[in-house]
């Protein structure tokens, strides 16, 4: 076996034992604005650029927008869960909110919907 498999084989290794049991690996995007089929994603900026704050599976529930830097932040939005989300202003899911309709795939930029720079929470749901 040559160094380099050895060294391939180790960090596989590793890797696997940084994961805790019972969950899987998800790797990010491979370019700024993918997001997946059955998730919602956040970006720090217009046009899906800049961090990637939220990438979440469409589960219904009520979400944090985690990080000092992450919340307040959300300027584009993808939902391919094919449900609707609702942002919320503050944390813990209250203050003016903006939904999301389901039939809503892309928000390019907050700022045309009067939301940009506003959510700090969100939650899935049927609609």
């Amino acid at each position: 076996m040559t160094s380099a498999k050895i060294r391939r084989s180790v960090s596989a290794a590793v890797a696997a034992l940084l994961v805790p049991a019972g969950m899987v690996a998800t790797a990010l995007p491979a370019h700024a604005g993918a997001c997946p089929e059955n998730y919602v994603c956040m970006w720090e900026d217009p046009g899906y650029t800049g961090s990637l704050y939220v990438r979440q599976y469409k589960t219904s529930g009520y979400y944090e927008i985690d990080g000092w830097d992450g919340d307040n932040e959300i300027s584009s939005v993808k939902n391919y869960t094919g449900k609707c989300i609702r942002l919320y202003a503050n944390d813990n899911h209250t203050g003016n909110s903006y939904v999301i309709h389901k039939n809503v795939r892309e928000i390019s930029n907050m700022k045309h919907v009067g939301f940009d720079n506003e959510a700090e929470s969100y939650r899935i749901y049927s609609c």
